[in-house]
């Protein structure tokens, strides 16, 4: 790495009527051009990225894809896509007048820049990548499920000590496991699928048919929220249906506050309304029937918060929640 050094210019261009991208220019304009893609989608540019270049041969170049970061507008998955960032990279290239550039990204970053490269070789001095991520099936199935058991096995241990003992003293092992404090992620989820039939996390919420049966909700019915009027109220309930909810990680990274969405599997015509813990409001979007995207108005504290979206569905109150971990 080298020393630390600030941009020469910092700007923002207008790639169409939604997005305004964030952009910087370091070290030696006359140097070798090169263009920094972070990783994500939804990372951003640091300081860091900007001391993987030597600012005496390269003028670099590192900006903040659609949605990301410090470009505008924020966290916006409009108009947002692949093709949508390849352009922006083009209009980039075009505005400083730069007829090739080095590229370099890693995870996502170089997902990008292999695209980019495959449709506008002519424009690419040359590639340096880490972390190749091709976005293949196999690929995906790797990073998403099979490669929790190379990195956690300490809590496949856990589990199958734990597992032992059940047999050893009751003489049978549970087929449902509750993570302790509601707490995992997505890789432990997966762990959990090997050796469980279902698994309860803490966030609430009522079970319906097809909800994921590894992320199962409870309703808290102790202390303050233990009478009998309580009781009544969660066991009337109706679960929320919803499905293909983003993001699949409820440990929050990079992205500070997460950026959440579900699709409904129910037509449901009455306002849905999302309650974060720690006083946190959330605003929800709906996108056509059935999509919802729920934007909150700051970062989540460390440790547990838990958002619960509920609606009076002709009578009958739905539930579901989501818990999320910043450790």
């Amino acid at each position: 790495m080298y020393s630390s050094i600030k941009p020469n210019t910092k700007f923002f261009i207008q790639v169409d009527r939604t997005h305004k991208l964030y952009i910087e220019e370091c070290g030696n304009k006359k140097g070798v051009p090169v263009v920094y893609l972070h990783g994500g989608p939804g990372g951003s540019i640091s300081a860091k990225n900007r001391r993987l270049f030597n600012p005496k041969k390269y003028w670099i170049i590192l900006f903040d894809q659609r949605g990301s970061g410090k470009s505008k507008p924020s966290k916006s998955i409009i108009n947002n896509s692949t093709n949508k960032l390849i352009d922006d990279m083009e209009k980039i290239r075009g505005y400083l007048k730069i007829k090739k550039w080095l590229i370099v990204g890693g995870s996502w970053g170089s997902t990008l820049a292999l695209t980019y490269s495959i449709k506008n070789p002519s424009k690419v001095l040359g590639l340096i990548l880490r972390g190749i991520f091709l976005g293949t099936k196999e690929e995906a199935s790797w990073a998403f499920n099979d490669s929790a058991k190379f990195f956690y096995p300490e809590i496949i241990n856990e589990i199958k000590k734990a597992n032992n003992e059940f047999l050893k003293n009751l003489g049978f092992i549970p087929d449902i496991f509750a993570y302790p404090y509601g707490e995992y992620n997505y890789e432990i989820k997966q762990i959990t699928k090997e050796y469980f039939k279902a698994a309860f996390g803490q966030h609430s919420g009522t079970i319906y048919n097809g909800i994921d049966v590894f992320e199962l909700p409870r309703f808290s019915l102790n202390e303050q929220y233990g009478d009998l009027k309580r009781f009544k109220f969660a066991a009337n309930s109706y679960g929320l249906q919803v499905k293909n909810i983003l993001p699949k990680e409820n440990i929050v990274k990079n992205i500070n506050p997460p950026l959440l969405g579900f699709n409904l599997l129910n037509n449901i015509e009455s306002q849905i309304k999302c309650y974060p813990s720690h006083n946190i409001e959330a605003k929800l979007i709906k996108l056509g029937d059935k999509r919802i995207e729920v934007r909150f108005d700051r970062e989540f504290p460390k440790g547990r918060t838990r958002v619960n979206c509920t609606t009076n569905d002709k009578g009958k109150w739905r539930w579901t929640g989501f818990q999320f971990l910043n450790p």
